[in-house]
């Protein structure tokens, strides 16, 4: 599967998501960050949005891609996807995160009719709704974008992505690399000073805070129902 994330936006994100949403249920993609500036993982696969046969190039070759176009490359990107006529079908779907502050859910809705004029259908176009205060406002916290997915028949998200200290915490980790650390009681008990046993016991908080996050991202990618 061959998936972008995008928006015209910048802080809505995408690159958290990407990485905490949808590489873990995704196996074996490639992640691709199409940015200026050169930072994140070292591993990451960077390619700058003027270098577009490149990112061709990684959407020819492999099957399981996941790109993640920076917020400042975008306008570039797509000017370039327009000239490489019919490379927006190299890819299966858009992915949109949005927050609910009204400049960020118009610049989705932007994003969104660009795709459209490009040429991309609004079936391969799903909304991510990120930083959900409170699940039951959804509705009216997200008015505009449940509008809009409205008249052009994109696919109205159920459920969004709550708000959650753990985000903040995570640093260079992802949520499921937080997990795996299963040796923190352990460790707990063989520490040797004050400063290491508060270090241990506030991973052990953070890997709690992670596991409710995790069932809420099954949840979210759940709804997107990509196929």
């Amino acid at each position: 599967m061959k998936i972008a994330v995008l928006n015209f936006s910048g802080n809505v994100g995408k690159t958290t998501i990407a990485k905490n949403l949808l590489l873990p249920r995704l196996k074996d993609t490639h992640f691709v960050a199409i940015e200026s500036i050169n930072h994140g993982n070292q591993d990451d696969i960077k390619i700058k949005s003027k270098d577009f046969s490149l990112l061709q190039d990684e959407l020819l070759i492999n099957d399981n891609i996941i790109v993640d176009i920076g917020a400042s490359n975008i306008e570039e990107t797509m000017r370039l996807m327009e000239q490489y006529k019919g490379s927006h079908e190299d890819f299966d779907y858009f992915l949109l995160p949005t927050v609910s502050d009204l400049k960020q859910q118009l610049d989705t809705i932007e994003t969104a009719i660009k795709l459209v004029e490009i040429g991309v259908k609004p079936n391969k176009i799903r909304f991510i709704l990120n930083m959900v205060n409170d699940s039951e406002r959804i509705q009216n916290d997200f008015a505009r974008i449940f509008d809009f997915a409205k008249i052009t028949k994109i696919k109205e998200p159920k459920v969004g992505i709550d708000t959650s200290e753990v985000y903040p915490k995570l640093m260079n980790k992802t949520i499921d690399e937080l997990l795996a650390m299963t040796d923190l009681r352990e460790k707990l008990k063989t520490a040797k000073d004050e400063s290491e046993k508060r270090q241990i016991a506030n991973l052990i908080g953070t890997q709690r805070l992670a596991m409710t996050a995790k069932e809420n991202l099954d949840k979210v990618f759940s709804d997107l129902a990509l196929k």
